[in-house]
């Protein structure tokens, strides 16, 4: 028994000192990689390699030289997060009290002016940055000085305290969401323009806007979850974990809202840390009516409901064909052909207004090129010569195990054959990410939505971004705002 003992204590002994010596390599190596390069002892030992031996006896006291040399140099200046140049042009706002309230209410008699409050903001108009100084006369009563200071009030503004104007700030969200620029790449262009806001100072600024946007975001999704037809698709994201490097979110989108015509008015994103069906689902379970997607695993889920009617996306399935390189060529060629027909008569389609006349139009035009395309599905499925792993036999399945759903539009005409415009909606985030590698951490994944969501229906809609994003976050800063006013298309009719 004290023999076992006594290995054991020997074995995690060695174990021990293993993980040490594995622990330091792992440190020089991460050093190696990410740290300075200034002294480097195993260079010297391997030019030399007549010192190794005196260079290994003194490894731990030149590491811990090393260290210390590292470590006690001088405290640098950190620098300002928020520079601009002396010469930048100044517009001057003077906000002055009325007339009747220069008057002390105590003695009548006429308020003193005391000096002028200035309040300096970086503003931007396209092209050039300015100053937009605000000056509020200060008045005091000379007869009772205990009465204290008047002046107006500064107008409310989108982040409290911050010293960009809101002009900067909009055309912040717009470089970011709408032309892809990651904010180093802003912080840049500023630059240039001798402006110096660091790029931490900019995300701060992105996450409070974000954050202002919320109540006005969740008022769309509701809107979105209570219409009667659906778009959605997915896409990934990386965004900063707990542990080192990125993990791999998946950032959702659901189109809809009030109104008819083929597409929806509203697109909202939503951010979750992984692609669980959970995540998907825990909105559409709020949501009834007509769905189009593609055959996402959660999607189908949803459209065993009694109360969900599921066109899956038809484009998805002709392009399975399209990108075959192998298989029967006379199948192919009718199947693709029937899907040329089919995607021209969809044209005509929605030019008419009725849910009715587009049925009448489809029973006319679309039911033969589709019914033609499940015989041509079906006679390759039972003769045909595709081996049960080929591209083709895959394709042909695709659309046959979904024939059912495949066919709503058929019986309903608010049903679009194709899931384009969630498709649409999800190019600007690939086009993003290869810019921004990165969303930032998890916290940073719901006010991103809500930018998103803003900023990509504004462009959906046609609206001014510049005009709409001023007056949303003016009125949001303000408080107890009317946001069913401010929702995008509702600020569009009022304001054409």
């Amino acid at each position: 028994m004290a023999v076992t003992i006594e290995n054991a204590k020997q074995t995690i002994s060695q174990q021990a000192a293993t993980i040490t010596e594995l622990r330091e390599e792992v440190a020089w190596l991460k050093k190696q990689l990410f740290g300075r390069k200034a002294e480097r002892l195993v260079d010297i030992a391997a030019e030399q390699p007549e010192l190794g031996l005196a260079l290994a006896e003194e490894a731990d006291q030149a590491v811990t030289e090393t260290t210390v040399a590292e470590h006690t140099r001088k405290d640098r200046k950190k620098p300002e997060r928020f520079q601009i140049p002396d010469d930048l042009p100044v517009e001057e706002t003077v906000l002055d009290i009325s007339e009747e309230d220069r008057v002390c209410l105590e003695t009548g008699e006429p308020l003193v002016k005391l000096r002028e409050e200035v309040s300096d903001k970086l503003a931007f108009r396209p092209g050039y940055f300015f100053i937009k100084r605000t000056i509020r006369p200060l008045y005091a009563s000379s007869a009772d000085p205990s009465a204290g200071i008047l002046a107006a009030p500064l107008p409310p503004a989108p982040i409290a305290n911050c010293r960009a104007d809101i002009s900067l700030l909009k055309a912040m969200l717009i470089m970011k969401f709408v032309d892809h620029l990651p904010l180093y790449r802003i912080e840049r262009i500023f630059k240039r323009d001798r402006i110096r806001i660091q790029r931490q100072t900019l995300s701060s600024w992105v996450m409070q806007l974000g954050k202002l946007l919320l109540p006005l975001y969740h008022r769309m999704l509701h809107e979105v979850l209570a219409g009667d037809r659906l778009f959605t698709d997915s896409t990934s994201l990386r965004f900063i974990g707990r542990g080192p490097g990125c993990e791999k979110g998946v950032i959702w989108v659901y189109c809809g809202g009030p109104g008819g015509g083929k597409d929806p008015p509203y697109l909202i994103y939503d951010f979750s840390v992984d692609g669980s069906h959970k995540h998907t689902k825990r909105y559409l379970e709020k949501f009834s009516g007509l769905f189009h997607s593609d055959a996402h695993g959660a999607y189908e889920d949803t459209a065993g409901r009694d109360d969900i009617y599921w066109q899956p996306c038809l484009a998805h399935a002709r392009r399975k064909f399209v990108e075959l390189q192998s298989g029967d060529v006379a199948a192919r060629k009718q199947i693709l052909e029937s899907f040329g027909q089919l995607f021209l008569a969809e044209r005509e389609v929605w030019k008419l207004t009725s849910a009715e006349a587009r049925l009448a139009y489809r029973a006319e035009h679309c039911a033969a090129p589709m019914a033609k395309i499940f015989e041509v599905i079906e006679e390759q499925l039972v003769n045909g010569s595709s081996l049960p792993k080929s591209g083709l036999r895959k394709a042909l399945l695709y659309l046959y195990r979904r024939k059912d759903h495949a066919t709503t539009f058929l019986r309903d005409g608010n049903a679009v054959i194709e899931n384009n415009l969630s498709e649409r909606s999800i190019k600007p985030l690939v086009i993003g990410r290869k810019n921004w590698l990165f969303l930032g951490g998890k916290g940073a994944g719901e006010p991103t939505a809500a930018i998103l969501s803003i900023v990509q229906t504004c462009q959906h809609l046609g609206i001014d971004l510049n005009a709409y994003l001023e007056h949303a976050l003016t009125t949001l800063a303000r408080g107890h705002a009317n946001i069913d006013e401010l929702l995008p298309d509702r600020w569009q009719a009022d304001n054409m």
